[in-house]
């Protein structure tokens, strides 16, 4: 949390370029050195490197991710948090669904993965936009989404209307309160060269 995209940007944009340059002279890597450059570009929001890594690591797991008899088991745990940090963030203190999936998940959906602050969160997609999306508050309080193409969020007492892509709101503890979205608008495809 010490580098992050809103608070520290230059040291945000220096580290990302730094790994960047890292993978241009890699070769295909899995194990542990992998999982953690997906986890690293998911948080870069690089939905294009994400690709090529899990497909990259992927192959060093094996087609079960445990046929490898060598393989670590930290290697497969990482894929996991790479994979959930593709489909959801909230390390920056909101919620952010869909900010690295790769190019080749165009459609697809999540239930029930765990957002800091206390929110349960489940979304869907297809053809690269944002479809549906649901926050539950496990213990309520104030609530910060951010998603491309977010229009607004309703729900028991609460109808308020997106802006730049960001709401916030007052969770209560068990509510649901459903996301809505644009229909023109792509998730998650900003590519660096």
């Amino acid at each position: 949390e010490l580098i992050t995209e809103t608070r520290t940007p230059e040291l945000f944009e220096a580290a990302r370029r730094s790994l960047e340059r890292r993978l241009l002279h890699a070769r295909k890597q899995g194990g542990w050195p992998g999982s953690w450059k997906i986890c690293l570009m998911a948080r870069f929001k690089n939905p294009l490197e994400c690709g090529h890594l899990l497909k990259s690591t992927g192959e060093g797991l094996g087609a079960g991710m445990m046929t490898n008899v060598n393989q670590q088991i930290d290697a497969i745990f990482g894929l996991g948090a790479g994979i959930a940090e593709m489909l959801l963030q909230s390390h920056q203190g909101f919620i952010e669904l869909l900010p690295a999936v790769p190019v080749d998940w165009a459609d697809g959906h999540f239930r029930g993965m765990r957002a800091r602050g206390g929110f349960e969160v489940s979304a869907s997609w297809d053809r690269g936009k944002l479809r549906t999306g649901e926050i539950k508050a496990l213990i309520g309080g104030p609530c910060c989404v951010k998603a491309k193409g977010l229009a607004g969020v309703s729900g028991p007492g609460v109808n308020v209307r997106a802006q730049d892509g960001m709401v916030s709101f007052t969770a209560e503890k068990g509510v649901s309160y459903a996301l809505g979205f644009d229909a023109e608008e792509i998730a998650g495809r900003e590519y660096y060269i």
